[in-house]
């Protein structure tokens, strides 16, 4: 991975090229575009995602003074959609491993969050078309354990552009640019593993501990 780009692209391009490989890999591996996903399989690939979003978020947020350098930090947070959408499907299974910590990103400096929050608000950005597809294969939206592919509705793009220049503002020399991509790759390899980890083997058996859900939960 090149961590500096290309010094005379756009600080946006060289997070996509540097990632790209990572993003289609995961693509693939979540599958929540596949026309056969049923509320089953959507609930259990939530359950991955909130597990790998809590130690990220759990260091994002703790760091002081961000919110000078991201505009609606506050706003960004996504486990709280996560959990309201889990309890909405109710599943009768999910993971419960802990998320090896050699799998999740150091987010200690502010370039360093704002590389993972590249990955994060990409992310939703990236959902609205899944959101689509959920609306129409399983009539869910963001009443009922959709929230996490709908967050910030029709503002989704407007939340985009201002992360974007977050990015950009703190594209400062090539150390910061490091930095920033740095730590976007890691959160992509690292949730990437954890993917191969915790979603369903090719013989349908998940790799990570499962528990059974109680159907009164």
């Amino acid at each position: 991975m090149d961590t500096a780009g290309n010094a005379g692209a756009d600080v946006l391009t060289a997070l996509r090229t540097a990632t790209a490989p990572l993003h289609d890999d995961l693509e693939t591996r979540l599958d929540l575009l596949d026309p056969d996903l049923d509320v089953a399989a959507y609930a259990y690939v939530l359950s991955v995602f909130a597990a790998y979003y809590a130690p990220l978020e759990a260091q994002i947020y703790a760091l002081p003074g961000l919110d000078d350098w991201v505009p609606a930090l506050e706003r960004r947070r996504k486990l709280p959609l996560l959990e309201r959408d889990l309890h909405h499907l109710r599943p009768q299974r999910g993971v419960t491993t802990t998320v090896p910590p050699d799998l999740v990103p150091r987010l200690d400096t502010p370039l360093a969050a704002l590389g993972c929050l590249y990955v994060l608000e990409g992310a939703t950005l990236g959902g609205r078309v899944i959101a689509r597809h959920l609306d129409a294969r399983l009539g869910i939206d963001a009443r009922n354990g959709g929230a996490f592919h709908t967050a910030y509705g029709p503002e989704a793009g407007r939340m985009w552009r201002s992360m974007q220049d977050a990015l950009r503002s703190a594209d400062r020399g090539a150390s910061a640019r490091a930095i920033i991509i740095g730590a976007a790759y890691a959160t992509f390899a690292g949730f990437a593993s954890w993917c191969a980890l915790s979603l369903p083997s090719a013989a349908g058996k998940p790799l990570t501990q499962v528990t059974e859900f109680p159907a009164s939960l």
